[in-house]
């Protein structure tokens, strides 16, 4: 053997060990960091969950709230059997408004932590224009508007 073909096995295991340590080495911090990334996106997909869910449960309260709202104030003239159960459900509604109102506010909390901004300000629209249409004086307003207000 000479040392030309000594020299090139050498070469050759030498190389294929430094290229074993460095796949050896990279490889641990290459799946730690898949692992992170899969860590954060599993989190945030927990984190829209939640929200969706609270805005869910926001909105479908906001819903039945103003049917029972409108229920009332529309029929508030007439003597139906079913005004004292409305009345029941609009002073209800009245009692938990604010720890539902408490929801959305969370979810756009959230949403603005995880950088959906534009999200955020268009729930925030929609909470302000739910809340001003189902406000006593803006469903009172109306029913005078349309003069059925004033009959007795």
């Amino acid at each position: 053997m000479t040392w030309i073909e000594v020299a090139d096995t050498a070469v050759k295991i030498g190389l294929g060990a430094l290229i074993g340590g460095v796949f050896g080495i990279l490889s641990p911090f290459v799946l730690s960091r898949k692992e992170v990334m899969m860590d954060r996106r599993s989190r945030r997909l927990k984190h829209m969950e939640e929200i969706l869910s609270k805005l869910e449960e926001y909105f479908t309260f906001i819903i039945e709230h103003a049917a029972s709202t409108s229920f009332y104030w529309t029929c508030y003239y007439d003597k139906l059997p079913e005004l004292a159960d409305a009345k029941k459900d609009f002073d209800r509604d009245k009692k938990i408004y604010d720890a539902k109102h408490g929801l959305s506010v969370s979810a756009m909390t959230k949403l603005v932590l995880l950088g959906y901004t534009d999200l955020a300000s268009f729930c925030r629209e929609i909470n302000e224009t739910t809340t001003v249409c189902s406000s006593q004086g803006t469903i009172l307003s109306l029913w005078n508007v349309r003069g059925r207000g004033n009959n007795e």
